[in-house]
């Protein structure tokens, strides 16, 4: 992993740490996984809700199967199966609640035909009853080689019980092809029930060579 030239005040391998000094009535409070921990990391200012839950047709928990932990990053390969990983995060109470996930591919993965490789980004507001599709990932949109960033506003899904997950939907199955989840952090604002603040809704996509 290449280190970041980080804005001020920002700290963290890929700049993912917010600054420490904070003004004003509200505070600014996340949750953070590098995956350096398995799936029980917890590098942010609180902490989430469990450890990722993995839907595995291997099973074999965060060191085998279809879904892993490798080199410090969380990995799908393979989508037979439709293998899948969740984490929760409590957003009661918040505002301007941000999800931020780098991710890139591995190996010769195609972005169409038979052979296309493809994941998504969803959410969930009510404890995984019903998700909801923040991204579809393809190699055609998002190179091999390559990192990217998104960024998504997801105020309107807080809730005591808010769900990140990271599923595989379609090829991965060749030698060394894989979808890797570099980081994931969720940033909210608390403040008091006199203070308002607000925030357009915005998705971005940055790239690190």
């Amino acid at each position: 992993r290449a280190e970041c030239k980080c804005k001020s005040g920002y700290t963290g391998t890929f700049c993912q740490y917010v600054p420490t000094t904070q003004s004003g009535p509200c505070k600014h409070l996340n949750v953070i996984d590098n995956f350096e921990d398995g799936y029980s990391g917890n590098d942010g200012s609180r902490n989430w809700i469990g450890d990722w839950i993995e839907h595995d047709p291997l099973g074999g928990g965060a060191h085998s199967g279809r879904v892993l932990i490798r080199h410090d990053d969380l990995t799908f390969s393979h989508a037979s199966g439709t293998p899948s990983a969740y984490r929760r995060v409590d957003l009661q109470a918040t505002r301007d609640a941000e999800l931020e996930v780098m991710f890139h591919f591995e190996g010769d993965v195609e972005a169409s035909g038979s052979y296309a490789d493809e994941g998504r980004i969803e959410i969930s507001s009510n404890g995984g009853r019903t998700w909801t599709i923040l991204k579809t990932l393809n190699p055609g949109q998002y190179k091999t080689g390559k990192q990217f960033v998104l960024k998504f506003n997801i105020e309107s899904f807080a809730s005591s019980d808010t769900r990140v997950r990271f599923v595989a939907t379609k090829g991965l199955a060749g030698h060394d092809e894989y979808l890797v989840i570099d980081y994931v952090v969720v940033r909210w604002e608390t403040c008091p029930i006199t203070t308002t603040s607000t925030r357009s809704t915005t998705t971005t996509t940055t790239t690190t060579t």
